[in-house]
């Protein structure tokens, strides 16, 4: 007879999470922390890249160094979406503690690439906010 398909009850994984955790398998868990390999990467890979490389440094695997380098260089961020930048920027935030006083300061400071970015954004948008209540007011 045979053997019945994956049950959940029995212990094994149900089909429908098989290939999902086949999937898991090949995305590789370390990556190379090198700002060239970095900034060839798309917006979205940058992204995964960094939660990578926090485990990484989590682990003991990659230097904090190393990766502070890379996330406060300009290029990193150029050419990135808002929306992107935003969620490296929690990523960040969520891993300060990877870094020393002094790096945690400047990761926060609107001195860092990453958090200008924002900033600029955000000023940007409040001012064309000003703008269209302004012109609203007038008509």
């Amino acid at each position: 007879q045979p053997p019945a398909p994956a049950d959940p009850g029995r212990g094994g994984l149900p089909e429908a999470a098989a290939p999902q955790a086949a999937a898991a398998e090949k995305e590789p868990e370390t990556v190379d922390v090198d700002l060239r390999a970095v900034v060839l990467l798309k917006p979205e890979a940058r992204l995964k890249w960094l939660t990578k490389a926090c485990k990484m440094v989590t682990d003991g695997s990659a230097s904090s160094t190393d990766l502070y380098d890379i996330v406060v260089n300009r290029k990193f961020v150029s050419g990135m979406p808002e929306r992107v930048v935003r969620k490296i920027s929690l990523v960040i935030q969520e891993s300060l503690d990877l870094f020393s006083d002094k790096q945690q300061r400047y990761l926060s400071s609107n001195e860092c690439p990453i958090m200008a970015r924002l900033v600029v954004r955000d000023r940007e948008r409040a001012e064309e906010e000003e703008r269209d209540r302004e012109e609203a007011a007038e008509e």
